[in-house]
């Protein structure tokens, strides 16, 4: 056999050329200095949306039994494993994780992992990590200013700024603790309005990033969603709206504005970051933290509210306020 007959053929290696690929499931993908829904992309993947039909198109998403229509086809046509995935080639790229999830990777600063439970993983290189539980229970953040970790009802904060103490909170379903990096001595304040002293650290340091195990120790991650994982990532859809660009996956709306501002929507949880100064802001049925590039900060849970900036701590249960400069100093009560 004269290999040379076959054009396809690797040179010398008495092979003919390659079976035809088989038909393909390919990944919506966009190429740089291409316009969305062109031909660059399979044809089909997404085509040139209005803001219409994004709208329709995230009502199909966040209908409640999408992922149990899905589960259902699964299980009575698996996808067959030749079915192959197309390599992402630029920004944005939605891919398949072997470990049983999806990444979404918008721009070369900012990744998004997504469980087939809508839980979600926020990584803004250099900035921070953020994880967001689908339970609305649990979330935590790991920032350079900041680390946050909301957990069986209590939510444990440290804040940080430069120059000054360590601000330390935990919010409970009783009071709320407080104390500083250079104290001794924890302070309660409880739902009567008293400001109790306590002669012990209460508040853990929380050095390390928590968001990494609460991510694949509580969401719905693992081998057994590959194929689940496999037809989310076909049917990711993008667009770009008045020069913003737009991802739907698995119903979670992805905004990255032309300013460089990304807003994450999977009802009724939503994030805001800025990667130019890593400040983020991310809201819950249960709870709403912010931190700035500054280390300015706050914490929302129900009634109590904790608030952090350069000159001190001001917390929060009701009516019921207390203030704290960072020297410990105890200013106002009431």
């Amino acid at each position: 056999m004269d290999p040379r007959n076959f054009p396809n053929a690797n040179p010398g290696n008495g092979r003919g050329p390659p079976p035809p690929p088989p038909n393909n499931r390919l990944v919506p993908t966009y190429f740089p200095g291409q316009p969305f829904g062109s031909n660059a992309v399979p044809a089909g993947s997404f085509g040139s949306f209005t803001l219409s039909s994004f709208r329709n198109k995230a009502h199909e998403y966040e209908d409640a039994d999408f992922l149990r229509h899905l589960m259902n086809k699964l299980q009575k046509e698996p996808i067959p494993r030749s079915m192959r995935i197309a390599t992402c080639n630029g920004y944005p790229c939605v891919y398949l994780c072997t470990v049983g999830c999806i990444s979404v990777l918008l721009t070369p600063d900012v990744k998004i992992d997504i469980a087939v439970d809508r839980s979600m993983r926020i990584t803004c290189f250099g900035k921070f990590v953020a994880t967001l539980c689908s339970n609305n229970k649990s979330a935590s953040l790991s920032h350079e200013h900041a680390t946050i970790y909301q957990h069986e009802g209590y939510v444990y904060s440290v804040f940080r700024s430069d120059g000054v103490p360590d601000k330390q909170v935990v919010i409970g379903d009783d009071a709320v603790l407080f104390t500083m990096e250079n104290l001794n001595d924890t302070f309660i304040l409880s739902k009567s309005g008293h400001v109790s002293p306590v002669a012990r650290r209460l508040c853990a340091p929380l050095k390390r990033d928590i968001t990494v195990r609460q991510f694949y120790s509580s969401c719905e991650i693992g081998a057994r969603y590959l194929d689940l994982c496999h037809e989310l990532v076909s049917r990711a859809h993008f667009s770009t709206v008045d020069g913003e660009l737009q991802v739907i996956v698995n119903g979670i709306h992805i905004v990255h504005d032309r300013n460089g501002n990304v807003e994450i929507l999977s009802k009724p949880r939503l994030v805001r970051i800025t990667p130019m100064t890593g400040a983020v802001q991310m809201r819950s049925t249960t709870l709403e933290m912010a931190v700035d590039g500054e280390g300015r900060g706050y914490i929302i849970s129900g009634v109590k509210r904790a608030h952090a900036s350069g000159t001190g701590l001001v917390l929060a249960d009701g009516p019921q306020v207390a203030s704290m400069d960072n020297q410990g100093k105890l200013i106002t009560s009431s």
